[in-house]
């Protein structure tokens, strides 16, 4: 038996929030013989092992700040650092959890059970390693649902951008891949399902509930609720924030006030507020001949609020909870909860029912102040506590985990190389292929038209090399989709690699991908991290560094329409997959970009690597032509492609022209968020293709730019990144 590792950037009761209170709570009620089983992997460095081990003595505990983050490991592997990480820095920190998940087995011996949390997609690299085969094999990952941040987004009124589009995908992925699924919640559950599109049949064995316990810290859980009387405050307890709904609580208690003239109780907000312009707001929504009977209680905490709590009737307007442990824990001190019916956690099949031990009522307003009127003219102690589900343990009775199949890889891969001009790189790309720890069935080589003296030379040379070679030598350039499709038609094997000429592979990436994909049916393709080195073979060698990196996540579902996050140019593909999708033809440029998004909607599942499995030359400038071609490409790259809006299927060219209207995904961003998002443009590819294109307009059509910033952001996003 091995360990049990709960993952949390917090922890009670040395941080807020809370998730760190449930894993502190599962940790405090874990038998003392069990104790040495159970583990933390703290991610931060603001709990000290001697404080944990006095508040949770017995477990084991590691802290794990970021400074911590390994680029090369203790086995040559090379890791992109943070600021490689543009899209979503929740990423990196996933492959940073993973190094953790590595120490932890390092210093405390083999893993059984690994508990990740949901928001931010921190199991998203340590799940693609297992499928892998690389970390964790023996170990069955899990992912609580306390509630992601695209659900959150989903509620709140939150300035959209493709940031948020990435952390959407990466957290479903995370989802997608775990071992388990822990629902608190059975309707909860099953909203996470309906939101993030999953197949019931890939959901639901996959799932177990598991509602954590709830623990008082001063109190004695009462055996029934209060006896309500026109003097009991009324509070909010959640936080300031606004899918809480602090504005329906606020506006629901004054009409009660209006219409109960003998109530005389005050309306409390014992809540964290970490927004005071927000707070002003809510602030605003209270009559000046009520102010004085509105409080907000700060700093007030422990066995104080926990009394206060328990002489109270608590609202919980939020329309999204997945399970709140702040209603459980003020029902078991004796409060009458009164709870939106809307929100899947309180509503049927819930441990929450009206009249019995809580109030419910419709989410809006209006509702809250019928229902509070209700409540009152009640008789005293109709209402008892809740009762917490008692559900077995979610890291209790695992299945075995499979071993990693063993693969025999000889006649499972051919590689495709397409060149074109790589100043003899070709020949680079053709040693790092023949390198690798597998046997090659074959290796197609398509020149399309290679004019570089280099190149040709480099030709020559390999026309007799090996009898697995199969060179074309193009006399007119097609473009890269036709020279591919060209290369998949001699491919003979179950998979095949595609590599652009002048790329190399890193040792011992092919064979894995390849036993990755025979083990895993489930998957398609397996992409690896790049790194940007004008020197390939000092990088190889150990002598020089990365000058800089491509990151890719695979399954980019929605931000895969802005920008390619799915696939580099160089990958590991089933050959039924990629002859089913094909490259198109008429994309002058972002074939790969092109094909992946198809293959991505129709529902190919990727493996990703952590680690730098790729390495490409610099990007060269691009010139006139070059920008007018990836100005076609950009086009077309949605044509022909659908989308669901709603209950609208529409072309997905409607989502490019929505965030190209002017102030589209920027409407109310403050000074501090444009400086930061400028930032992130100026440090993206995209501005290099936009540069282009203002100078081939500045030759060709000055007047075009007499439209100014409203032009510009029209074609912006025309030119995302062709990697």
């Amino acid at each position: 038996m091995g360990l049990r590792v709960f993952v949390t950037r917090e922890l009670f009761p040395f941080t807020a929030g809370g998730i760190g209170r449930v894993i502190a709570n599962m940790l405090m009620t874990t038998p003392d013989e069990d104790r040495a089983e159970m583990a933390v992997l703290y991610v931060g460095d603001n709990v000290e092992p001697e404080a944990f081990a006095l508040a949770h003595p017995g477990v084991t505990f590691l802290a794990w700040p970021h400074a911590r983050f390994q680029q090369v490991d203790g086995c040559g592997a090379i890791f992109p650092p943070l600021p490689a990480f543009t899209h979503s820095m929740l990423h990196w920190e996933s492959v940073h959890v993973l190094q953790g998940l590595l120490e932890l087995e390092r210093l405390s011996g083999p893993i059984e059970y690994v508990e990740f949390v949901d928001w931010g997609a921190q199991a998203f690299a340590a799940t693609q390693e297992k499928l892998l085969g690389n970390a964790l094999t023996g170990a069955t990952l899990a992912v609580r649902l306390h509630t992601t941040d695209s659900i959150l987004a989903d509620f709140e009124p939150r300035v959209q951008s493709v940031h948020g589009l990435n952390l959407f995908d990466l957290e479903r992925k995370a989802l997608a891949d775990c071992d388990l699924v822990v629902g608190q919640i059975e309707q909860v559950a099953e909203a996470f399902r309906v939101f993030y599109g999953f197949s019931e049949a890939d959901w639901n064995p996959r799932l177990r509930l598991h509602a954590p316990p709830v623990l008082l810290d001063t109190m004695v859980p009462a055996k029934q609720t209060i006896a309500i009387t026109d003097a009991t405050p009324l509070l909010f307890t959640s936080k300031l924030q606004d899918i809480k709904r602090p504005d329906t609580f606020i506006r629901g208690c004054i009409q009660f006030l209006r219409a109960r003239p003998k109530y005389q109780g005050n309306v409390v907000f014992l809540a964290h507020s970490f927004d005071a312009r927000y707070q002003e707001y809510i602030t605003s929504l209270v009559p000046e001949d009520l102010r004085g009977r509105v409080i907000f209680a700060r700093g007030v905490s422990g066995g104080a609020r926990e009394k206060s709590i328990a002489g109270a009737v608590c609202v919980f307007p939020s329309p999204w909870e997945s399970f709140c442990l702040a209603a459980y824990e003020a029902s078991l001190s004796g409060a009458a909860c009164v709870l939106n019916a809307q929100n899947p956690a309180f509503g049927p099949g819930s441990p929450w029912q009206d009249g019995n031990n809580c109030s419910t009522f419709d989410g809006s307003a209006e509702g809250l102040a019928r229902v509070l009127g209700e409540l009152f003219e009640a008789p005293a102690g109709h209402l008892v506590p809740v009762q917490v589900p008692k559900d077995p343990l979610p890291w209790c009775q695992l299945h075995p985990v499979a071993s990693p199949v063993e693969v025999c890889l000889e006649g499972l891969l051919s590689v495709v190389v397409v060149n074109r001009d790589s100043a003899g790189g070709v020949l680079g790309t053709l040693d790092s292929i023949l390198a690798s720890d597998l046997p090659l069935e074959r290796l197609i080589v398509i020149d399309d038209a290679s004019r570089d003296p280099r190149d040709l030379a480099a030709l020559e040379r390999l026309a007799a090399d090996d009898p697995r070679l199969v060179l074309q030598r193009l006399s007119v350039p097609v473009g890269d989709a036709t020279a591919r499709n060209l290369g998949l038609e001699a491919v003979r094997t179950p998979f095949v690699a595609f590599l652009r000429g002048g790329d190399q592979v890193l040792p011992g990436f092919l064979g894995r991908a390849v036993t990755a994909l025979a083990g895993q049916p489930r998957f398609d393709v397996v992409v690896g991290q790049v790194g940007v080195t004008s020197d390939a073979g000092d990088v190889l060698a150990g002598n020089a560094g990365i000058d800089g990196y491509r990151i890719f996540y695979g399954e980019g579902r929605l931000a895969g329409l802005y920008e390619n996050c799915f696939a580099p140019d160089s990958y590991v593909i089933r050959t039924e997959t990629a002859k089913r999708f094909g490259f198109d033809p008429t994309m002058p440029a972002l074939e790969v970009w092109e094909m992946m998004l198809r293959a991505c909607q129709a529902g190919t599942r990727f493996l990703v690597t952590s680690a730098v499995n790729v390495l490409a030359y610099p990007s060269a400038r691009i010139n006139e032509l070059q920008a007018e071609q990836l100005q076609i490409a950009g086009r077309r790259r949605l044509q022909r492609k659908r989308v669901q809006l709603g209950k609208l299927d529409v072309p997905a060219y409607f989502t490019f022209t929505v965030s190209s209207l002017p102030g589209a995904m920027a409407g109310d961003m403050g000074s501090a968020e444009v400086a930061r998002r400028l930032q992130e443009l100026l440090e993206s590819e995209s501005v290099r293709y936009t540069l282009a294109l203002a100078a081939l307009l500045q030759k060709r059509a000055p007047w075009v730019l007499r439209f100014g910033k409203w032009t510009i952001r029209r074609l912006t996003p025309i030119y995302q990144r062709m990697r």
